[in-house]
């Protein structure tokens, strides 16, 4: 069996990653093709032998799931995450999100996208999760035609009414939202699940009343209002 821990994984953390993940030592290339999800979180690492070197990304062929921890990311690097479905960048800084051609899920927290406007270009995400970010405009939401899921937690400055079109959106999950309207959600026809958390409950219950009526699921500080 062919050794690969000298001449390919030279992040000591990520190897010992690995052999934690698939329960052996001596990893071999097949190995490393049975690897779906992975964590990289650069936090308290010291010395340049224990940097995290985001290129050994292609190391694993089959790689579906990647989260991604305190650490500064070029284009070169996102470049690297071309194939991944599922994405959650947590206290990052993103430069070149469009490189995420297959990605369907993904949570952007605590993180500054520098080309923020290229979400739009991630036309198969189906979930996207904003938590702790700070934005301005929220539009780019409207042309992610296949999103189904969508979660806005502590967003400064995000109402649901700055989104002009109808999305097609299935299930809402909101917290911490300055304004909250929830009569908008009315021409929402495909949403049949909300969640609403760390809000003034008390002066959207009028507006629950018709997605009641509609039979979506409703939650409200993590517990069931209403369902079937």
């Amino acid at each position: 069996m062919e050794d690969i821990e000298k001449p390919l994984i030279k992040n000591i953390l990520l190897k010992n990653y690995i052999e934690v993940i698939l329960n052996k030592e001596n990893i071999t290339k097949k190995d490393l093709g049975e690897v779906k999800e992975i964590v990289l979180n650069s936090e308290n690492i010291l010395g340049e032998y224990n940097k995290v070197y985001i290129e050994e990304i292609s190391l694993f062929p089959n790689l579906e799931e990647i989260t991604i921890k305190n650490l500064g990311l070029k284009s070169e690097d996102i470049q690297l995450l071309r194939k991944v479905k599922k994405v959650s960048f947590n206290n990052c800084e993103v430069n070149g999100i469009k490189y995420l051609e297959n990605v369907k899920e993904l949570t952007i927290n605590n993180t500054e996208i520098i080309d923020f406007e290229d979400i739009t270009k991630l036309i198969n995400i189906e979930s996207l999760k904003l938590i702790n970010i700070n934005l301005n405009k929220f539009d780019f939401i409207e042309e992610l035609k296949n999103l189904k899921e969508l979660s806005i937690e502590n967003v400064n400055g995000f109402e649901m009414e700055k989104i002009d079109k109808t999305l097609k959106i299935e299930k809402l999950s909101l917290m911490g939202i300055d304004k909250l309207d929830l009569n908008i959600l009315s021409k929402y026809k495909n949403l049949n699940e909300i969640s609403v958390c760390d809000n003034d409950v008390d002066k959207i219950e009028k507006s629950l009343k018709e997605l009641k009526n509609r039979k979506i699921k409703i939650m409200l500080n993590g517990i069931y209002e209403y369902k079937e």
